[in-house]
């Protein structure tokens, strides 16, 4: 009697699934899958030149960080604040307020060389006895950010800087 009863249960419960699905209780036919030629991206005409993608940005560092993972391996420009000691060199969102200016943690740790006329235009503590080397001011860098991987923190590879007013 059990069994029966389980029965007509299972009988109602595949009555009322094929009245939600449009009256079959089969299984959907596979959507068919267009060919890779009719979704292919058409190619611009060739001009001689590779295109370069356009850059995610310009962001602050808070941006880019918070996006990390979607901006993981793109062409990013970053807008802020940039800090060297001549050994590293980071972009924050803003200076402590000290002389010379300390970066907050939130930061965003550059790999490469500022261009020398970056470089040039910043200010720096260099020539003022008592004080260890630190150079600073406000700056636009474009190049491959690199999300967080475990103890690595995030970074931006220069490809472009230019100082900013």
């Amino acid at each position: 009697m059990i069994r029966a009863g389980r029965l007509v249960l299972l009988s109602l419960v595949f009555a009322a699934c094929a009245a939600t699905t449009g009256g079959t209780a089969s299984p959907a036919s596979p959507t068919p899958i267009p060919s890779p030629s009719s979704t292919a991206p058409t190619a611009p005409p060739a001009t001689g030149e590779p295109a370069s993608p356009a850059p995610l940005g310009p962001s602050d560092v808070a941006t880019l960080l918070a996006n990390q993972l979607a901006a993981d391996g793109q062409l990013a420009s970053v807008r802020a604040g940039y800090w060297s000691n001549g050994a590293d060199q980071f972009l924050a969102d803003a200076f402590l307020e000290s002389y010379p200016p300390q970066i907050p943690a939130e930061r965003l740790r550059l790999e490469g060389e500022m261009p020398a006329e970056v470089l040039a235009g910043l200010e720096s503590t260099a020539g003022r006895p008592g004080f260890a080397f630190v150079a600073w001011g406000w700056v636009e860098v474009t190049g491959i950010f690199h999300a967080e991987r475990g103890p690595v923190a995030p970074s931006l590879e220069i490809r472009a800087a230019a100082l900013t007013p």
